[in-house]
């Protein structure tokens, strides 16, 4: 096959098709007719493929079983795993044409032979058929977009698959109805699959008059390709490999979902029989998956027709192909707070519709900047063997958590909700892998281990069903089963980790960070407490980017019935590597050095409280050891006041915190004396007996010094990191002066889940009067964060900046 893909050229005025087309998408001159022969190509597969598989399921239920069934679905990745190699060697050896028509006489040839085997009555060969037909659907079609992959160019792709989807949208409810109504007007299952052959036929004439269409002299001597297979190119190719990956998670939620809305509309059905003793389950469960399916193919084919193509345009491959797993996010994290099954019914409805539109288009558009051995061969491997595997995967997960973990829906949801993280991540990766400043493997590994171990924590009655299918499961359990309550085996294996990791024990590990920018860090820790409120804490700690740090705080007993506290404390921090950007709102990311930080803190505070009030103060000695020739060692003294409504610190839903402080610093080795005001202004507005929270926070901080001066870099307000504009590296600008917003809607995702939508904007200044609204740097992005009542133990979030996409990992609140 050649080995340039061509590009579909037009004439110099568009034809009355091309104007037809035009409201669906961009079509251009010329390019109208073969777009329409490839609509209708696509349209007629999948009819055929909805009309075999209407006939599979009376000839696999009625040979084998629902069982069997089950398990024929296993025997489809088992037989891909020679199909696609075969495939392959039949590729190596003909041209694009011959490929094209060979494959699909070879599938008219199968369905002949099996409408005589259905005909003779042969036995099993309704098992026999099942797995077939599950080769031959994804195979088909995983060619024709081979093919759609082969004629067009990257630009001419990214306008015309969309229209092309529409094809796929209508042809699968078109051909169930079609099937549907043979079957009514007494067709055989065998004259059934005559009208499949005869679609085939029809299509291997529409492949072979696109195919002449878009063959020029230049490519009509089509050079075999090599001998390579299928997965050999995927394992070889990084890029492939992620879009095997994207496909196995795509596949492994969405089954998984599927399973969600059956195991809940069972629990629905059950709940409304035990209210009605005549109520007919089979009758509900057949009118609500008729009324699902419609809904999600109508919506599918509005998104299809008027919305992929311009979310294409407008947002490109990253718009179509971050759709569905935003989608999915927000959706599972819904379920996994517990909504009813109504809700669940229209999220699984638009995440459905999104994959069968939007996100069928991404797939396809994968493929265009691919060469056409890959398009043909790896394509067959992803879209047969990695898509049957994904759903293997998701059968493995729910029989390991109904059987083994005994998951409720709730953590199932949340499982999705960790797995569509990783597919975000993926996806990520695959538009853009030079944007993604990924965290090391290590704290992706932690996060991703401590969700996991959220799932098995089994959520209360009360957050799976309705209140009235609660009430109702509750009154059937207590007709059958009244005894005392025991505890199962993980709720009391939960409960002793839940007062492992809440105790104050003596000796602990210390899990956090030493200083931004530096990773997660872990070191031994100690403490302990005297005189009823007194306390002795010191730990230290070692992080990933080879920072140390040593801490040390003595808390005196409090006086004055607890309104007055002392406290002294020393630390020692080395953080050889620290990044710096210079100093400025325009500072460029190019520019970034690092430079070696060391400083040596010891001091003593006091704060006195009052309620919601406190105020304090403290005094510092501080010998910092920056570049060469420059270590400056400083007196600092400080005082605050705020006002603090928040139910902890470390994790609230309500309430807010208002503190400004005041710090003088003196060199003792210097003039360069300055002074630095940090005012911070948060709020936490619960809403729906705080499922829902806004959060809001603004932060001001200056400096002033002497005329001539300047404040040291190390010690200058800066904006980067976890917490001050997320999505850009920590210190990536540095300035004397500095303005930070921050907006965020908060929702519970289960019972120690939170999801949030972000969004930052901050700037750095060099007087303090241009910190105005003007030329903010934003940035925005969706979060989760693993807390327990008082304590957010872990927050993953990822978010968008013009510089690029980052996942960030870190062990306490944002604000």
């Amino acid at each position: 096959m050649p080995a340039v893909t061509p590009t579909l050229i037009g004439t110099a005025q568009k034809s009355l098709l091309d104007r037809a087309l035009s409201p669906f998408t961009d079509v251009r001159a010329g390019e109208g007719a073969t777009a329409v022969l490839m609509l209708a190509n696509v349209f007629l597969l999948l009819i055929c493929y909805s009309v075999i598989k209407t006939v599979r399921e009376p000839l696999i239920l009625l040979g084998g079983g629902a069982e069997v069934r089950s398990y024929a679905a296993a025997g489809q990745a088992v037989l891909l795993m020679g199909f696609v190699p075969l495939y392959s060697w039949f590729a190596s050896r003909v041209g694009r044409a011959r490929l094209l028509v060979g494959v699909t006489l070879f599938f008219i040839v199968c369905i002949e032979l099996f409408a005589a085997a259905v005909a003779a009555h042969v036995p099993y060969v309704g098992v026999a058929f099942f797995i077939w037909v599950g080769i031959f659907n994804i195979s088909l079609v995983a060619q024709f977009w081979s093919f759609a992959s082969d004629i067009y160019s990257k630009e001419a792709g990214n306008r015309l698959f969309p229209l092309m989807v529409i094809g796929m949208t209508t042809g699968a409810p078109l051909g169930s109805l079609v099937a549907g109504r043979l079957f009514h007007s007494g067709m055989s299952p065998q004259a059934i699959l005559q009208v499949s052959a005869v679609l085939l036929a029809a299509s291997v004439l529409l492949y072979l008059r696109i195919n002449s269409r878009e063959t020029t002299p230049a490519t009509a001597a089509e050079p075999a390709m090599s001998a390579r297979g299928g997965f050999g190119l995927v394992l070889s190719s990084g890029y492939l490999r992620l879009i095997a990956l994207l496909i196995v998670l795509l596949n492994v939620v969405n089954t998984t979902g599927e399973y969600i809305v059956a195991r809940m509309l069972t629990t629905h059905v059950s709940a409304l029989a035990l209210a009605d003793p005549t109520f007919n389950k089979a009758a509900y469960i057949g009118a609500f998956s008729g009324d699902y399916q419609f809904w999600v193919n109508v919506t599918a084919l509005f998104l299809q027709a008027f919305v992929t193509s311009r979310l294409v345009k407008h947002a490109g491959l990253r718009g179509v192909l971050l759709a569905l797993p935003l989608i999915a996010l927000g959706g599972y994290a819904i379920m996994a707070a517990g909504v009813g099954f109504s809700v669940v019914r229209w999220i699984k409805n638009a995440e459905n519709a999104t994959d069968y539109s939007v996100m069928n288009t991404a797939r396809q558009l994968l493929w265009l900047p691919t060469t056409r051995e890959e398009k043909y061969k790896a394509k067959q491997a992803i879209d047969t063997f990695f898509v049957r595997g994904g759903d293997l995967l998701s059968a493995a997960a729910v029989y390991l958590g109904t059987t083994v973990l005994q998951l409720d829906i709730a953590r199932f949801a949340l499982g999705n909700t960790v797995l569509t993280l990783a597919w975000i991540g993926v996806a990520l990766l695959i538009l853009k892998p030079v944007a993604i400043r990924w965290v090391s493997v290590q704290r992706i590994a932690a996060a991703f281990a401590v969700l996991a171990a959220l799932i098995a924590i089994p959520a209360p009655a009360a957050a799976q069903e309705t209140r009235q299918e609660t009430l109702a499961a509750k009154r059937a359990e207590k007709a059958q089963n009244l005894h005392p309550y025991e505890p199962a085996v993980l709720e009391r294996r939960i409960e002793r980790l839940e007062t492992t990791l809440l105790s104050k024990r003596p000796i602990y590990t210390f899990i956090g960070s030493t200083y931004p920018g530096g990773g997660v860090a872990f070191g031994p820790g100690v403490r302990t407490r005297y005189a009823d409120t007194g306390a002795f804490d010191a730990h230290a700690a070692w992080s990933i980017k080879n920072y140390k740090a040593v801490d040390a705080a003595l808390k005196l007993p409090e006086v004055a019935n607890g309104h007055v506290s002392f406290e002294m404390r020393g630390s020692w921090l080395d953080a050889p590597k620290v990044a710096s950007y210079g100093i400025g709102n325009d500072s460029l990311r190019s520019d970034k050095t690092q430079l070696p930080y060391s400083v040596t803190t010891v001091g003593v505070s006091t704060r006195i409280q009052a309620a919601s009030f406190a105020v304090g103060g403290g005094l510092d000695a501080l010998a910092i050891d920056s570049t060469p020739g420059v270590n400056p060692t400083y007196r600092r003294s400080r005082v605050f006041t705020e006002f603090d409504s928040r139910t902890s610190p470390n994790y609230t839903r309500r309430g807010g915190l208002y503190r400004i402080d005041w710090s003088d610093y003196r060199q003792t080795n210097g003039g360069t004396n300055f002074r630095r005001m940090d005012a911070e202004a948060n709020q936490f507005v619960p809403l729906l007996r705080e499922n829902w929270v806004l959060a809001f926070r603004a932060q001001v901080s200056t400096t002033t010094t002497a005329e001539g001066t300047d404040v040291p870099l190390v010690l200058m307000p800066d904006l980067g990191g976890s917490h001050l504009l997320r999505g850009y590296p920590s210190w990536r600008f540095r300035g004397p002066n500095r303005v930070l917003l921050t907006g965020e809607y908060r929702w519970t995702a289960g019972p120690f889940v939170d999801m949030a939508l972000f969004l930052d904007a901050g700037k750095v200044t060099a007087r303090p009067g241009d910190l105005d609204l003007q030329h903010l740097k934003k940035t925005y992005g969706i979060g989760a964060s693993l807390h327990t009542f008082t304590t957010t133990v872990m927050r993953v979030e990822v978010a968008r900046t013009v510089e690029g996409t980052t996942l960030g990992v870190s062990f306490s609140p944002s604000f």
